[in-house]
């Protein structure tokens, strides 16, 4: 039996609409709420020092990449220790109950690579020490409140890391001080030390809090994934491919018409 034109096309049309609508069924629909975080100014540290010492020492004062701060938060953010102490926290395992499917059933691995790709990103701007930070979720609310948390927890846990590595430095250059002959050597290991006990004077001050939020999340009202522009764009590529199967005889005349 021969199938009309007319037909064919309402078949198209059904096609566009029905994968349309289908993906808003079955691809769960996420709120995003974003903030700025930005590096404390008088708490950070910056990998700007060449002291010639022995690995040991110059490993504690500054000569790798990962001494300075900013560098050091984005590796936190990516950390399973930061992602271990979230799932610690009672409110911020609720969110994730509804936001990563079967998280019981799961590996801490698996949850792991799901939190970083689908829920958590974020972006770093080196040189203004700003971080761009997202969580999507499928609660509005929730999206704003794991921001809040994320936040919390990274301040906390930074200050926590910081705080074992000042101590454990402060013995290991009162030992160097006591140990060295070398005036000019005892001398650098005074000044280090002594910036290190006023770095930590600013961290009782300030309460140790390494990041500020510039701007707060916000409860988003309109969804931000999957966005409309890509369920059209998924429900046209289907429905075109409908057409040329449809109207195969069609396409090759006027194809050979041109040629």
């Amino acid at each position: 039996m021969k199938i009309s034109f007319r037909f064919k096309a309402i078949i198209v049309l059904l096609i566009f609409f029905g994968s349309f609508i289908l993906q808003k069924i079955f691809i769960d629909e996420r709120y995003e709420s974003d903030a700025i975080f930005e590096i404390f100014e008088p708490l950070q540290e910056r990998n700007e020092t060449n002291l010639s010492l022995d690995a040991g020492l110059a490993s504690f004062v500054g000569q790798r990449e990962s001494s300075d701060t900013k560098y050091r938060i984005a590796a936190l953010m990516d950390s399973k220790k930061l992602f271990t102490r979230l799932l610690d926290n009672q409110e911020f395992m609720s969110i994730l109950n509804i936001d990563i499917p079967n998280i019981d059933k799961k590996t801490y691995f698996e949850n792991f690579e799901y939190f970083h790709s689908n829920l958590f990103n974020y972006r770093v701007d080196a040189r203004r020490n700003f971080y761009y930070v997202k969580f999507y979720s499928k609660d509005n609310a929730n999206s704003r409140k794991a921001i809040l948390i994320i936040f919390d927890e990274i301040n906390s846990l930074y200050k926590e890391i910081d705080q074992g590595k000042r101590d454990e430095l402060e013995k290991f250059l009162d030992r160097e001080i006591f140990s060295s002959n070398q005036l000019y050597k005892k001398e650098l290991l005074s000044d280090i030390l002594l910036s290190i006990k006023s770095k930590q004077a600013l961290y009782e001050v300030y309460d140790g809090k390494i990041l500020r939020m510039l701007d707060e999340p916000l409860i988003r009202e309109k969804t931000s994934y999957p966005s409309l522009l890509f369920l059209i764009l998924i429900s046209f590529a289907l429905s075109l491919v409908t057409s040329c199967i449809l109207f195969y005889e069609k396409l090759l005349n006027l194809f050979k018409r041109i040629t």
